[in-house]
C-alpha cells in the first residue's frame, strides 16, 4: 500500500475549506429562502467556524513563537555544555590561572616600560611624531592589560602560551558567552550557527581585542543587540550586526583611519583591528545600509 505520509494534514487542510464553503452554502439558502430561524442558525454556524479558525490560527503563532524559544535554548544549551576553551564561572580562580594572569602584566608592563623610555628619548631628541607613535603604542598595551584581566582567569587553555591552535569559531562564541555577557549587561548577544567549527592557529588576547573594540563601539552607538553569525568557507568569516546609530557614507572612508573619532575617543580602535587583522592575513569590511546599525565581515 502506498500513501503519501502527509494525508493527515492534508485531510485537515480539506475539512477546513469544505467548513468556509458549508458556511457559504448555509448562507446563500438562508437568504433565498428568507427564513428568519435559518437565517439566524446559518449566522450562529458562521461565528462557530470563524471563532474555531481563529483559535487554530492562534494555537499555531503559539506553536512557533515556542519553537523559535526552544532553538534559542538549544543553541544556547550547545555553548554552555561545550565550554571547551572558557569557564563559565569564577569559582575556579585557582593559584594556576593567577599566576597566568601575573605572568601576562609583568610581560606586558616591561613593554610598557620599555616604550615610555623610547617615548621619553623620542621628546628630548625633539622627534615629536615618533613620541607621538610610542605613545600610541602604551594606550595599546594597557588595553592589553584591561582586556587580560576578563579573560585570563576564566580561559581552559594554557595562557604563557602566545599562539594557540583551536576552534575559533568556538572560541568567540564561548568568549562572548562565558565572559563578556558576564561582565557586560549593556549589550544583548544574538549567536547563531553555534555547531560551526574552524580550526587554526591564532593568538587568543588579539582576537578579544578585535571583539571588544567591535563592543565597545556597539555601546558608544547606543546599540543595545549585537547579531553574530558564520560563514565559513575557505576562510572562517564573521558577520557582526548591530542595531545602533550605523556609521555614514560621509565618514565610512575614514573609519579606520590612525586617530580617527566622531565620539571623542582616542580613534585606535578600528585602526588596531585592522593592524591585527592584516598581521593575520585577514581582512574587515563595512556595511553601512542596514535599516538600522551596522555590519561588519570580518575574514581571519
Amino acid at each position: 500500500i502506498s500513501y503519501n505520509k502527509d494525508f493527515l494534514q492534508i485531510y485537515e487542510a480539506k475539512q477546513e475549506k469544505s467548513a468556509v464553503q458549508l458556511v457559504k452554502n448555509l448562507t446563500r439558502i438562508a437568504e433565498e429562502t428568507n427564513n428568519p430561524t435559518f437565517v439566524k442558525q446559518a449566522k450562529a454556524v458562521a461565528r462557530q467556524v470563524s471563532q474555531l479558525k481563529q483559535a487554530k490560527e492562534e494555537a499555531e503563532r503559539e506553536n512557533e513563537e515556542i519553537k523559535q524559544e526552544v532553538d534559542a535554548i538549544s543553541q544556547k544549551v550547545k555553548l554552555v555544555t561545550s565550554e571547551n576553551l572558557f569557564l563559565r564561572s569564577d569559582v575556579t580562580k585557582d593559584v594556576q590561572q593567577l599566576e597566568n594572569l601575573q605572568h601576562h602584566i609583568t610581560h606586558t608592563s616591561n613593554l610598557i616600560s620599555e616604550i615610555a623610555l623610547q617615548a621619553i628619548d623620542a621628546i628630548k631628541s625633539n622627534k615629536l611624531e615618533l613620541a607621538i607613535k610610542k605613545i600610541d603604542k602604551l594606550l595599546i598595551k594597557n588595553e592589553e592589560i584591561a582586556t587580560l584581566s576578563n579573560f585570563v582567569s576564566k580561559a581552559k587553555f594554557d595562557t604563557k602560551v602566545k599562539k594557540i591552535n583551536g576552534d575559533i569559531v568556538s572560541f568567540i562564541n564561548e568568549y562572548l558567552v562565558n565572559v563578556f555577557s558576564t561582565i557586560n549587561t549593556k549589550l544583548k548577544i544574538d549567536l547563531n550557527d553555534c555547531d560551526k567549527h574552524y580550526t587554526m592557529k591564532f593568538i587568543p588576547l588579539e582576537i578579544i581585542i578585535i571583539i571588544e573594540n567591535l563592543l565597545r563601539n556597539s555601546i558608544t552607538a547606543h546599540a543595545n543587540t549585537v547579531n553574530i553569525s558564520w560563514d565559513i568557507k575557505e576562510k572562517p568569516v564573521l558577520i557582526y550586526r548591530d542595531n545602533g546609530d550605523g556609521i555614514s557614507d560621509a565618514i565610512l572612508e575614514h573609519i579606520f583611519e590612525y586617530r580617527f573619532s566622531t565620539t571623542g575617543g582616542g580613534g585606535l580602535g578600528m585602526c588596531h583591528i585592522k593592524d591585527i587583522l592584516q598581521n593575520m592575513n585577514g581582512m574587515i569590511e563595512v556595511n553601512n545600509k542596514l535599516v538600522k546599525g551596522v555590519e561588519f565581515k570580518i575574514s581571519f
